[in-house]
């Protein structure tokens, strides 16, 4: 082979390689645009909301005072405020 047959084959076979790699981005592309949507979370302020409104019932249920809440529910509590779950009933409570 000479010098100018190998310099066309390895033109071709660059050629080949970067249409193959345009194809795969393009089906990636198309995938991403057109494939199944990912599933959000809620917004924040909706979070927030359901906390906020769990909260106010747990305080409907135990008149703002912890030790009446389950173990569980403490537990949660303490989870959802960071470890201020007697200050966030308070708190519910004085908005009552």
């Amino acid at each position: 082979m000479s010098g100018s047959q190998q310099k066309t084959n390895l033109t071709a076979k660059l050629a080949i390689v970067a249409i193959m790699l345009a194809v795969v981005l393009l089906a990636w592309q198309a995938y991403r645009y057109f494939g199944p949507r990912p599933e959000y979370p809620p917004p924040v302020q909706a979070r927030n909301e359901q906390v906020s409104e769990w909260i106010r019932s747990l305080v409907q249920k135990s008149g703002g005072d912890i030790n009446r809440l389950t173990p569980q529910e403490r537990a949660q509590l303490e989870v959802l405020t960071r470890g201020n779950g007697e200050i966030a009933l308070r708190a519910a409570l004085s908005q009552k």
